[in-house]
């Protein structure tokens, strides 16, 4: 029996993804300089304050809990930002 590889979308609607378009150029422009400045925070002060800025992109953004190649599609540059700030943390783990 071949192994099936399952895709989880979101839910979503097209029209909710656009509806993301228009505040997305100049409030990235706010995150951008916000992540800046909190990445010169000392530790563990800036991990937090970088958690709390990707919550903050989840809820503004309704970013999706899973993977949506959709959502990734349709927003290249709030996923671009996401990305970033998520690989930006420190966790006490890996170190």
């Amino acid at each position: 029996m071949p192994h099936k590889t399952r895709v989880v979308e979101s839910n979503l609607s097209a029209a909710k993804l656009r509806e993301v378009k228009p505040m997305i150029h100049e409030d990235l422009e706010t995150l951008r300089k916000r992540f800046n400045a909190i990445n010169e925070s000392k530790e563990p002060v800036r991990t937090n304050r970088l958690s709390q800025i990707i919550t903050d992109m989840e809820q503004t953004y309704n970013i999706p809990n899973f993977y949506s190649a959709a959502y990734s599609f349709n927003n290249p540059e709030v996923m671009s930002l996401y990305r970033e700030i998520q690989n930006a943390r420190f966790f006490k783990e890996v170190r």
